[in-house]
Parts: C-alpha cells; sequence; structure tokens
C-alpha cells in the first residue's frame, strides 16, 4: 500500500494533494472521500479511501457511482469484496492501475484498521457569499424559485436536489455525508429533501456531521422530521422551524452566512392571513422567537411552534372574548430554545406550551431542560390529534384557576 501512495503522490499536480481518509466506519470514510475528491480532483489532486471488509458500504458505493466521484479505495479483504463494488458499478484496479483515477475505483491493498476515536470537529476555510443579504431582502414566490435565485447569485452555493451530478444522487444518509464533506471544500451545501423521508435511520450520519462540524444545511418537512428529542441528543445542529415564506429566507439566509449544521423544519403549507407575516428585511438569528402576538399585561403566554401557531392565535381570541388576555410566543429556533423571550414571558404570568406531536419529546421537555424553575404547563397531540383552539384556550383557563 505504501508503494502505492507514493506513487499516487507523485502524480499529485499542484495546487492539489494527495488526501488520505480513514475514519472507524467504511462507510463514511467512502461517502467523506467522494465529497472530497469532487473537489480535490479539478486542482490536481488525489483523494484516497482505507477501509476494511465492512458489507454495510452499498449506499456509499451508489452515491460516489451517480457523483462520478474519481476517487480510490483501498480495500483489504477477498475478492467477494471486490466484487462488491465492481457490482455497484466501480472499476476494479490492480496496483499497477493507470492514473490518474477518473472515475470511482477499488483496488486491494493491505490494510490496517483505523482506531475508533471520537469525532472531533475539523476547521473549514472561509466561505463568502457577497450577494447573500441582497438575496434575503429580496421578495420571493416560492422556496424552491427563493433557492434557485440564489444558487444562480452565488457560484459556492450546492443545491443537492437541483444541482448536477449531485442531483442524480440516491436520497440517503451516504449523500449527505458526502454532500457535508464537499462543504468543507469552500462550498455551502443545501439540500431540499423530498416529501416522506425516514430521518431516523440517518441518525448515525447526522451525529457525524454535527460531532465534525461540517457545514450542511438541511430542508426536511415538519411533518417527517424526528421528534425534537432527538435533534437535541446530536451534537452540533441548529433546529429552526420558521411560519412562512418570508421566515424561511431569514433563516436560511443566517444559516448559510455561518458553517453551522443546520436543520430546518419547513412548514406544511402556506399560512392563512389570521397568522403576520414574517417582517420584510428582518434577521433571524439562532436562539430567537417570534412574538405572534403580544399584550401590555398578559395573563399568560401560549407558547408554540410553527406547527401550533393557527391553533394558538386561535385560542388567543376566543380567550379575548372572555377578557383573559394572552401573549403568542413562536419559538422559530427550536435548538436553541428562546430562553430570553421564555424568562421574559414567564416573568409576567404562566406559560401553556403547545406541542403538535407527544410533549415528553417534543418542545414541552425542551423547555422544561432549556428554561428550568419556569412555570408551564403543557398540552399536546392526544390520538395522533394535535391540540385544537378549544384545547389550547381550556388549558390557559384551567392554569389561571389553578
Amino acid at each position: 500500500m505504501q508503494r502505492l501512495l507514493a506513487r499516487l503522490k507523485a502524480a499529485v499536480v499542484f495546487p492539489g494533494q494527495l488526501r488520505v481518509v480513514t475514519l472507524a466506519d467504511d462507510a463514511e470514510s467512502i461517502a467523506v472521500a467522494a465529497g472530497a475528491a469532487l473537489a480535490e480532483a479539478p486542482r490536481g489532486g488525489v483523494v484516497v479511501a482505507v477501509v476494511g471488509s465492512d458489507p454495510a458500504v452499498a449506499p456509499a458505493l451508489a452515491t460516489a457511482v451517480a457523483l462520478g466521484a474519481p476517487l480510490l479505495v483501498l480495500v483489504s479483504g477477498s475478492g467477494a469484496d471486490l466484487a462488491r463494488y465492481a457490482a455497484a458499478g466501480w472499476d476494479v484496479a490492480t496496483t499497477d492501475l493507470a492514473l490518474p483515477v477518473t472515475r470511482p475505483t477499488v483496488c486491494a491493498a493491505e490494510v490496517v484498521p483505523a482506531p475508533r476515536t471520537a469525532a472531533t470537529a475539523w476547521e473549514w476555510p472561509p466561505v463568502r457569499l457577497p450577494t447573500l443579504d441582497a438575496w434575503r431582502l429580496t421578495p420571493h414566490r416560492d422556496l424552491d424559485a427563493a433557492l434557485g435565485d440564489l444558487a444562480a447569485r452565488e457560484a459556492r452555493i450546492r443545491l443537492v436536489h437541483a444541482t448536477p451530478p449531485w442531483s442524480s444522487a440516491p436520497v440517503s444518509s451516504a449523500t449527505l455525508v458526502a454532500a457535508a464533506a464537499h462543504a468543507g471544500e469552500g462550498r455551502r451545501m443545501v439540500w431540499r429533501l423530498p416529501a416522506g423521508v425516514d430521518l431516523l435511520g440517518w441518525l448515525p450520519a447526522l451525529r457525524m456531521i454535527g460531532a465534525r462540524q461540517l457545514p450542511v444545511t438541511l430542508l426536511c418537512a415538519a411533518a417527517d422530521a424526528p421528534a425534537l428529542a432527538h435533534w437535541r441528543a446530536l451534537p452540533g445542529w441548529w433546529v429552526a422551524a420558521p411560519g412562512d415564506l418570508g421566515e424561511t429566507v431569514a433563516v436560511l439566509a443566517r444559516a448559510l452566512s455561518s458553517d453551522d449544521c443546520v436543520a430546518v423544519l419547513l412548514p406544511a403549507a402556506a399560512k392563512s392571513d389570521t397568522v403576520p407575516p414574517w417582517p420584510a428585511g428582518e434577521a433571524h438569528e439562532p436562539g430567537a422567537g417570534r412574538w405572534l402576538a403580544s399584550e401590555a399585561t398578559p395573563r399568560a403566554t401560549i407558547v408554540c411552534a410553527a406547527d401550533g401557531a393557527l391553533a394558538a392565535l386561535a385560542a388567543r381570541a376566543a380567550l379575548a372574548t372572555v377578557a383573559i388576555p394572552v401573549a403568542v410566543l413562536q419559538c422559530t429556533s427550536l435548538h436553541p430554545l428562546p430562553v430570553g423571550d421564555l424568562l421574559a414571558a414567564a416573568a409576567q404570568g404562566p406559560l401553556v406550551v403547545v406541542d403538535a406531536g407527544a410533549g415528553s419529546s417534543g418542545l414541552a421537555a425542551a423547555v422544561a431542560v432549556e428554561a428550568p424553575g419556569v412555570a408551564w404547563v403543557g398540552i399536546d397531540a392526544w390520538g395522533g390529534v394535535a391540540p385544537t383552539a378549544a384545547d389550547i384556550a381550556a388549558a390557559v383557563r384551567t392554569v389561571l384557576v389553578s
């Protein structure tokens, strides 16, 4: 293997480098190498992944082929291991392989497995998007058009769902890892996932990405997202749930101006006129909430995420008819929570925390952890049905007389 690496190093053209990826997980090694190779090869470099004979690499092999990533994998094992790569569309080479490598290629070698070590954050080159602020201030008709406009403005933006070769890659956690690794090459990767993706199976990849601070922005339908408790258990992720297009654009502008790992949970549909639109041109920050309704002297505050905002505002209107003034705070940032706003609201009266799902793993549980000592009661889904305005109003009246 050392002789082969020496050959590869001699073939590198400045300013490229020979980069060897050897992580404890073989599939992650291949996916990371694939993402890096798409940036390294055009500048004359070579990326090599050194792996063992783990059979659970099929999704990573498919991603590398779809991307056409010019990387070399050195694998230990039998002929059956090489056959697995060949069946996935990889080239199989000997140690005297022709250079440069132009597509996914595997070669047998004596491999020493990488030691299992804790993932640590990596450092990335800065990425400057000079038109990002102007994009945030531009009116947009829908999210896809807004993202397309941004990608047209900024050469360093890659839309995984719309930019070849990424758009031809399978929707899998391996593709997410490859995209996140490519982001570390001076790009900003944005992936709007199709409806119905089960992200629970992607939690190991999400954990690795967050621990290494691979700067990727993931957009998914709020209904497809794992419970908030899962996101809060992952290192390094900022989770936001904007309520409308204007707020989504503001969240994305902040995310893409940073090196953060960001999950944006998209609303199911455009809200009705009963929810105030996001103020034009206003910026957003992690850990920020949004006051949908305020009162000079509220008797209570309804705390919700975007998926409970309509019901919360309807409950407020119903309570106003019986002279019970309440405020409504939407937690756009779900992790971290808008703790400052929660403490300010709790100083004026009790909090009624609304969960569209299970409170034990959702917003109520997060409030209990991030704002200890704050008085609150929770109301969540019953039989899979989110709380209605009547349910929320009843909860407010109950807490006020208790």
